[in-house]
């Protein structure tokens, strides 16, 4: 009987060992998604102030062809 209540203790703590380590792994998968889509969000944002500056920009452009300036 001793034997067998070794093995859950056992048992027990190697259950406990194994969801710590997949506490962890969790952690830092949701950290590496997290960070992966702040800089698509960053980039989503660069784009369109390029997008904007672009546009700003062809239409100055546009404007100083036709004054002959």
């Amino acid at each position: 009987m001793p034997a067998h209540a070794d093995e859950n203790v056992l048992t027990t703590y190697t259950s406990e060992k194994n969801m710590g380590g997949l506490a962890i792994l969790l952690l830092i998968l949701a950290l590496v998604i997290g960070g992966v889509g702040l800089l698509v969000e960053g980039l989503m944002w660069l784009l369109i102030i390029a997008v904007v500056l672009a546009v700003v920009g062809a239409i100055a452009g546009r404007g100083k062809g036709r004054s002959g300036v």
